[in-house]
């Protein structure tokens, strides 16, 4: 008499199934991801622009340059509140407003730059 377990075929098909189903759980994504274009006032495209994207909870600020399309990409971001800034020669420094990148998101984000010295700032207050 053989001891040990005896599983059926069923049994083992089964084991299997609940083994799969558990596979995605542990490869779901907890990151997002930001891309967007960068133009000028005229709506060319501005290659080579320094974009930042900046999670404001953590201050943790990520950097990356536009394409020669005017194209930039962010990948694998924690998830929080952010805050794009841009810079490039010739224009004045951009910044969006504070918004939330959600799991597995790819948030568009395209940013105008405006004419003006890199060395300009723009100061926004209220009255």
């Amino acid at each position: 008499m053989r001891k040990g377990l005896n599983l059926g075929f069923s049994t083992l098909l089964a084991l299997a199934l609940v083994i799969l189903t558990c596979i995605p759980a542990f490869t779901q994504t907890i990151t997002g991801s930001i891309t967007g274009l960068v133009t000028d006032p005229t709506g060319a495209v501005v290659a080579g622009a320094k974009v930042t994207a900046t999670n404001v909870d953590t201050g943790v600020a990520t950097p990356t340059l536009t394409n020669p399309s005017g194209i930039y990409s962010l990948r694998f971001l924690q998830i929080g509140q952010y805050k794009i800034s841009v810079e490039s020669a010739s224009f004045s420094p951009q910044s969006t407003s504070v918004f939330t990148l959600e799991v597995d998101q790819e948030a568009r984000v395209n940013v105008a730059m405006k004419v003006g010295s890199a060395n300009s700032n723009v100061i926004v207050t209220e009255h």
